[in-house]
């Protein structure tokens, strides 16, 4: 917190590291177009990890899981993410305050975009078209304290 003439500015900054794409229970068929056991050379946004569905097969509904929750190689991407605030305490007149407040979230705008893994979408193995955290936000609010 920094304060500046009755004025407190408050900036919280978030950083987390990558965390595993979660993996869609399904049985890996091992063909001549899916050799590499879910490896990609470069990946893009339409190609995030290999996902084709003739790969694919899914696993019936009255067996156990066979296949770990999470890629081993795979990370969803992270961003920093910073979120100041400012706000004022005044009074009016001898005995009541009031607090006049600003927010700002994710003031950067950046934008978090983990690849779509659930089998039955459209999307999967792809990048979503809108991102999966706020865009930027703000906000204002005052407080009457009586």
């Amino acid at each position: 917190m920094f304060f500046y003439k009755a004025w407190t500015v408050t900036p919280i900054v978030t950083f987390h590291s990558v965390y595993p794409v979660g993996k869609s229970d399904l049985k890996f068929l091992r063909n001549r177009c899916c050799a590499n056991f879910f490896a990609v050379g470069s990946q893009t946004p339409v190609r995030q990890f290999n996902g084709h569905q003739s790969c694919y097969q899914k696993r019936p509904g009255d067996r156990l899981r066979a296949v770990e929750t999470r890629f081993p190689n795979i990370f969803n991407p992270a961003s920093p993410q910073v979120n100041p605030a400012i706000k004022k305490t005044t009074k009016l007149g001898e005995r009541f305050p009031f607090q006049l407040r600003g927010e700002v979230f994710n003031v950067t705008n950046r934008s978090i975009l983990p690849p779509e893994t659930n089998f039955d979408k459209d999307r999967f193995r792809r990048l979503p078209v809108e991102q999966k955290n706020f865009p930027r936000l703000a906000q204002v609010a005052a407080k009457f304290i009586f």
